[in-house]
């Protein structure tokens, strides 16, 4: 592909930064512009808000059961939709058991006990349909505990997670794309440069040279001479062309690498991290979940069971799932079962989250992903900038400190360029394509006279 195509008029690390850095930041660019499109990488959640409540207390160690919903989803709903179905339905249903009310507490999902004789669509008034489970109450007073669950804030959480979805969506993609861009432009004005500059082609005239090394001796010779005598008339014209405008090569391309590192170590990587710390300290469905469990839990050490209807139930779960900007009401028919075994649950585990069991992340996991990615993309920057530098200054030494001098028995230097020339002569063409542009003549006509070359 030409596109690949290594000029012969530049190094390695010219090649390498031009082609494959810039490949290398497109692809990431791409792939963090259809990962949001994967549904195991959405940001869902349904922001929602929690009050404390207050539960009678009673020296008991008896364990209220716990529930668990199957529900049945629709197919194009992801393993963390279902997820957060079942354990959001799990918890209302296991609260309306003990006598609180789902709905009153923001739970976020609504329970029916529809019977079958009802028409189905389902009539708009459901008021009539809640479920209600027989509950007993007392009239004796009991000392009382409550649970304390943080108040969330929509708002905050709102912004939050919108902030995560720009840089997630828009940000992350076009600053990689930009930084792809960048690091192509240096190369873009140096060829436009050498275009309108006019000097020596040296992509052209070691091509040529190679493409000469399956001639004869006399004919690669006379190609030799005479790429060598066009050189000069070029070179006479102006000596600094070539060489100039390859130094400016290098130092453009250090000012674009160090840039974009600094943008990154500046800007983008302390974004993400900023907004990684946010998405972990509230994350939007551990609110509830860290409702449920702590009232459940502390249920459990009361000993007080409200209900002693536990048998297996059909109901309706009616519960809002946010996809990206949308919010849709989905309601669900699940069977509420109790777990076999009835455990206290363990001190570490009170306050998580259920787990996902398949191959989905949480909005803080996402976050964390593109952390990591910009780690490693300040890392590759880090590295392109200790190497162009490197190449910068490697390269005015061969160009300015250390001169070619032109004969063994003269103290004259050869012109830049055609030093130059030799130097990508010896790292692109090869030992036989150095040593004819080497001894040639033309670059010791002065006046009419010739000096004695490098091998006599």
């Amino acid at each position: 592909m030409s596109i690949l195509r290594r000029s012969l008029a530049e190094d390695k690390i010219d090649y390498y930064n031009h082609t494959w850095s810039v490949l290398f930041l497109l692809v990431l660019a791409i792939v963090t512009w259809l990962l949001p499109l994967s549904p195991n990488h959405q940001l869902q959640s349904q922001p929602v808000s929690v009050s404390p409540i207050v539960i009678p207390q009673a020296a008991s160690t008896k364990p209220v059961p716990r529930f668990k919903a199957t529900c049945w989803c629709p197919n194009q709903f992801t393993g963390s939709m279902v997820a957060y179905t079942q354990a959001t339905c799990s918890g209302a249903y296991n609260l309306a058991l003990q006598g609180i009310d789902p709905e009153d507490k923001n739970i976020g999902a609504i329970l029916y006990s529809i019977p079958h004789n009802v028409p189905v669509p389902l009539p708009k008034d459901r008021d009539g349909l809640k479920f209600k489970p027989n509950v007993s109450k007392s009239n004796f007073q009991k000392p009382q505990v409550k649970v304390n669950v943080p108040q969330l804030k929509d708002s905050k959480q709102r912004e939050k997670t919108d902030n995560a979805r720009y840089f997630i969506y828009t940000k992350a993609p076009l600053a990689l794309f930009l930084l792809a861009v960048c690091l192509k432009i240096p190369h873009l004005v140096w060829t436009l440069l050498s275009t309108l500059v006019g000097g020596i082609n040296i992509d052209q005239t070691l091509t040529s040279a190679k493409a000469g090394t399956g001639l004869s001796y006399d004919s690669r010779s006379q190609l030799h001479n005479e790429l060598s005598g066009a050189t000069a008339e070029k070179v006479r014209t102006c000596s600094w062309a070539a060489s100039s405008l390859y130094l400016l090569l290098k130092i453009l391309m250090c000012v674009a690498v160090i840039a974009e590192l600094l943008v990154v170590h500046e800007s983008l990587l302390p974004q993400a991290q900023s907004l990684e710390d946010g998405l972990k300290q509230e994350d939007f469905n551990a609110g509830v979940f860290e409702f449920v469990n702590k009232t459940l839990n502390t249920l459990q050490s009361t000993g007080i069971n409200p209900t002693e209807d536990y048998s297996d139930r059909l109901l309706l779960c009616d519960l809002p799932i946010r996809t990206l900007q949308n919010v849709q009401q989905y309601t669900h028919q699940c069977i509420f079962q109790a777990e076999k075994e009835i455990v206290f649950p363990k001190p570490e585990l009170q306050n998580s989250a259920p787990k996902d069991d398949h191959n989905t992340q949480t909005p803080h996991e996402v976050m964390k992903m593109y952390v990591t990615l910009f780690l490693i993309v300040q890392t590759y920057l880090a590295v392109l900038t200790v190497v162009n530098v490197s190449s910068f200054i490697v390269w005015l030494l061969k160009l300015v400190a250390r001169p070619c001098k032109r004969t063994v028995s003269s103290d004259r230097d050869l012109p830049v360029d055609v030093c130059l020339l030799l130097h990508m002569a010896q790292e692109n063409a090869g030992p036989e394509v150095v040593k004819a542009f080497s001894q040639s003549r033309a670059w010791g006509k002065e006046e009419g006279k010739e000096s004695i070359p490098l091998n006599e």
